[in-house]
């Protein structure tokens, strides 16, 4: 049997408030803090310290691609593993209890194995080939 884990679940109202209640480390950020991330371990202390503010990229195609493919993926995986039921709650994040609490998740979505109940979390990352 895995492992459980005593979480918190936080909702917020809307993507700004969903911003100021990503304090920590966030699951997209662990890899800068382990050297294989989109910046520097460095980089990412200067803005969680606020010695920087992050860059805004909004306008970059591979995160407007990932945001955009987001629904049609979440469908996608239904239609392959209908064994599972997907929902999707926006602007959630999920912190660990304990020593770990400022390390953060916001899932793609939730799921439920139809047969048996159990839960788990859904999380799709996409790849470009440009």
């Amino acid at each position: 049997m895995a492992e459980q884990f005593d979480v918190i679940c936080t909702s917020y109202p809307d993507r700004d408030a969903w911003l100021k209640g990503r304090i920590g480390i966030g699951a997209s950020e662990i890899g800068c803090v382990l050297g294989s991330g989109f910046k520097s371990a460095i980089d990412l202390w200067k803005e969680k310290t606020g010695k920087t503010k992050p860059k805004d990229l909004s306008d970059n195609e591979r995160v407007q691609f990932g945001n955009a493919a987001e629904d049609p993926l979440r469908a996608l995986f239904t239609v392959m593993h209908p064994e599972y039921e997907l929902w999707f709650t926006p602007y959630t994040i999920l912190r660990q209890k304990g020593e770990y609490d400022f390390l953060f998740d916001t899932p793609d979505g939730w799921l439920e194995e139809k047969a048996t109940g159990r839960r788990g979390l859904y999380e799709s990352k996409t790849s470009t080939c440009i």
